[in-house]
């Protein structure tokens, strides 16, 4: 049976996903462009916008999604992340040019940025998952205790 998540846990965990992209992003776009002129504000402002569209059409997705196997997920989220930096970061920032040469290398971006993200998430996921047990096991013992 699927876990149903309260609102609470469904903000936090965009919330997370949001200050993940946006660092990743950030840091990978930025070592990227090592060579060229420093970062200014406007690109990070941009890069902020992409990660928080991203994060809402993320949302939107899972709003409405029935049930998905883990990869279709996967691939929802891919196709989500695409649209956007296509579409905002590429359309409307104007951050790469429309041609195989740099659509390419942009998907591979992409795929680990999500990937990163995704570990990270699994990570912090199975992090919480075995606090929550250890302190069930501890009330367990505690109760098993008083008896």
């Amino acid at each position: 049976m699927k876990k149903k998540f309260t609102l609470s846990e469904k903000i936090n965990h965009y919330i997370s996903v949001l200050v993940h992209s946006f660092t990743w992003q950030t840091l990978i776009l930025s070592l990227i462009n090592w060579d060229s002129y420093l970062i200014n504000a406007q690109e990070v402002l941009q890069y902020f916008a992409v990660s928080v569209v991203i994060t809402l059409l993320m949302a939107i997705t899972d709003i409405f999604a029935l049930k998905r196997s883990l990869p279709v997920i996967i691939l929802t989220d891919l196709l989500d992340i695409a649209v956007v930096v296509f579409g905002l970061g590429g359309g409307v920032f104007k951050w790469f040019d429309f041609n195989l040469e740099t659509i390419l290398p942009i998907i591979g971006i992409i795929v680990i940025i999500y990937f990163i993200i995704f570990g990270l998430m699994m990570f912090q996921m199975k992090k919480d998952s075995d606090h929550i047990n250890k302190k069930i096991k501890e009330r367990i013992s505690k109760e098993n205790n008083n008896e």
